[in-house]
């Protein structure tokens, strides 16, 4: 653990840290857009790549908690990079949505492209880049879900317009595609993340429990 960092794995040639809900992957612009991941990596390990965002191999959403996978060479950052490209990584989220979802699991086929509309969301388009998203109910309480989600794919939200538009329940907490006021934050985080190790070639899965249950929740 470090004070700047929630490193769950180091290794010579990359890192699996987790991402606290509220922060940043890279730097942004307005208030507090300084503090992120991206530069608490230069802070922490500023020999390993001297240009901007160049530990950052992919992103989580500032609402959303959980396991990022970073390099501390070009080499590994090529070969990570690489695997989500080629949808070799595997990731697993898990949320609670408002509403009770019908079934046990599914499949959700949404093709997503930026709402021309909002400088920041994106919306369901028949012209949009393909985007899938498998989901299994965990359990149900007060009129609340928690499922667990795999993006086959990597859009921007993408899981936060498929809850809210393919199964009619969005996010708890969700400030652009749901009710911020039902829940104190965005109820999302990045649980489980597999890739091939750099270097060593090894078969990597780290897993983090979700900073919030179904059971804590209310339904008024």
């Amino acid at each position: 653990m470090h004070p700047l960092l929630s490193v769950w794995h180091l290794d010579q040639w990359w890192a699996v840290l987790e991402k606290p809900a509220g922060l940043r992957t890279v730097c942004g612009t307005g208030e507090g857009g300084e503090d992120s991941i991206e530069a608490r990596l230069q802070e922490v390990f500023p020999s390993a790549v001297g240009s901007s965002g160049g530990l950052i191999t992919h992103r989580l959403d500032m609402e959303t908690s959980g396991l990022l996978v970073i390099a501390r060479s070009r080499p590994a950052r090529r070969s990570l990079m690489k695997q989500f490209e080629q949808r070799k990584v595997g990731k697993q989220y898990v949320a609670v949505v408002d509403g009770e979802v019908e079934g046990a699991s599914g499949a959700i086929d949404l093709p997503l492209a930026k709402d021309e509309s909002h400088h920041v969301r994106q919306q369901v388009d028949a012209a949009g880049r393909p985007s899938r998203t498998l989901w299994r109910v965990l359990g149900r309480s007060f009129g609340r879900t928690l499922v667990q989600l795999k993006p086959i794919t990597g859009r921007r939200h993408q899981l936060r317009v498929h809850m809210a538009s393919g199964l009619g329940c969005p996010i708890l907490g969700d400030t652009l595609y749901g009710e911020a006021s039902t829940a104190p934050r965005l109820l999302l985080h990045a649980s489980e993340l597999a890739f091939w190790a750099p270097r060593s070639g090894q078969w990597v899965v780290c897993r983090s429990a979700a900073p919030f249950q179904l059971g804590q929740l209310s339904g008024d």
